[in-house]
């Protein structure tokens, strides 16, 4: 009697976690389209993030401080401040990576080192092997899921038609069926680190473990990540000076953009 009581207990508390998971719901807007920043002017501050990106929260952490934004920008392009901005083609060069909006976070180490971070939690779905989204970084990006880091493999380069960025993809098998919390990141990497973000999807297709690539391939891919990232400083670079050249930006001026991407390069 007392056995039967004991499971009767148990099976309640699974049931009861399940109909909770159930309950939690899928993930939001993660092609970031869901976007409303009507009435507000590009370059704003100010767009409440309920409105801007549905669905994530969003965070700026500085040493152990963690700031939770209720205002987002709306093509708010940075060039040494952290922030979180949506993007839609209005802060040109910075374009859309697909659709009309983007999420684009922006990590610095210029003063202070600030790690810039959007957040939702939802259901993983049942069948998931992996991770796929594509990202547009200056410098690097990370990404969490429960907390954990999901190694994210470089599969394909595209072009937006005024930059490269690539799809990534990671093995997130495990963590199938769960509730967990989903987290891009903009590290505080030569700051300015702006990371572009857009078209995330759970997919129930695997992700080619970096073996099955061969020595060759792998010497091809450290070729071509080394070009990718010199590239890569030379298209951020690019980028800030063609939009500060159009847009008037408090306290910036061009021969300080100019300096930082010349400190920018050196690092290559």
């Amino acid at each position: 009697m007392k056995t039967q009581k004991v499971l009767s207990i148990w099976i309640g508390l699974i049931s009861g976690m399940s109909i909770m998971a159930r309950g939690q719901g899928a993930f939001q807007n993660l092609d970031f389209e869901s976007a409303n920043v009507a009435g507000y002017p590009a370059s704003s501050t100010d767009a409440p993030i309920g409105s801007a990106l549905p669905g994530w929260s969003a965070y700026l952490i500085t040493g152990g401080t963690t700031q939770g934004l209720a205002q987002v920008g709306y093509d708010a392009i940075s060039l040494g401040g952290s922030g979180v901005t949506v993007v839609d083609g209005g802060a040109y060069p910075i374009l859309p990576l697909q659709g009309v909006y983007s999420a684009m976070l922006f990590g610095t180490d210029l003063n202070g080192s600030t790690t810039a971070m959007i957040s939702q939690t939802g259901l993983v779905p049942n069948g998931t092997m992996s991770l796929t989204m594509e990202v547009y970084a200056f410098y690097n990006f990370e990404v969490t899921l429960g907390g954990q880091t999901i190694s994210m493999i470089p599969l394909q380069t595209v072009s937006n038609g005024s930059y490269s960025y690539t799809l990534y993809g990671g093995n997130i098998s495990a963590f199938a069926g769960d509730v967990e919390t989903l987290s891009l990141i903009a590290p505080p990497t030569g700051g300015p680190n702006g990371v572009e973000f857009d078209n995330i999807q759970f997919s129930p297709s695997a992700v080619p473990e970096p073996s099955s690539f061969g020595l060759f391939g792998l010497g091809g891919l450290l070729l071509a990540w080394r070009y990718r990232k010199n590239a890569a400083s030379l298209t951020a670079c690019t980028v800030l000076l063609q939009w500060l050249r159009r847009k008037i930006i408090r306290g910036a001026h061009e021969s300080e953009s100019n300096t930082q991407c010349a400190n920018f390069l050196n690092l290559f």
